[in-house]
């Protein structure tokens, strides 16, 4: 082997963990500020959630390179459902509507399961347990931060979303991980 592919594979390994670290880090951060937008009836709330839902599109053509059009076009309408459900977790909890939100919630922990499935045949290297895990534990934070933002608890909300990001980045690891695997069987 020539130092040039030694360095093209250590670049092309790079550029792979650092489109993913990005996709989750915007996945996250969207998902907070159209918390905010909504909670707080932000004038840019509409604007904020059509780019929180470019997140799902972008992730797609991201695996599309991998996976095909037909795992990203599955991916990104799960990915799509749950940041929809997520919203309409945080206007139910808003409302008191607490029969709407126990609804969504099944709805939400359901396409988790549905999320880690998709993973999980795509890519040999994911795991279904683990993946399921890390997004349950993704939307129990997601409903702390937005639960305490509601309830006027900004100390907490911020320190739970310290952990809400630690848990993405620990998802995006997880899918680095598991794409690297899966490129040298490719």
């Amino acid at each position: 082997m020539r130092d040039d592919d030694v360095n093209n594979s250590d670049r092309s390994h790079w550029c792979i963990a650092n489109r993913v670290r990005m996709l989750w880090m915007q996945h996250g951060e969207w998902i907070k500020m159209a918390f905010v937008a909504i909670i707080f009836n932000n004038p840019d709330e509409e604007r904020v959630l059509q780019r929180l839902l470019r997140n799902p599109a972008d992730f797609a053509r991201f695996f599309d390179c991998f996976f095909g059009r037909e795992f990203s076009f599955s991916f990104k309408r799960l990915l799509t459902e749950h940041l929809e459900l997520a919203a309409a977790l945080v206007r139910a909890l808003m409302a008191n509507d607490t029969q709407r939100a126990d609804k969504i919630n099944t709805k939400l922990y359901k396409n988790a399961d549905e999320l880690a499935a998709a993973l999980t045949s795509a890519n040999p290297y994911w795991r279904y347990e683990e993946w399921r895990t890390m997004l349950c534990r993704h939307l129990d934070l997601a409903k702390k931060i937005a639960s305490e933002m509601i309830n006027d608890d900004y100390k907490e909300s911020i320190a739970t979303y310290d952990y809400f990001e630690a848990e993405i980045m620990l998802m995006a690891d997880q899918m680095i991980k598991g794409l690297l695997k899966y490129c040298v069987i490719c």
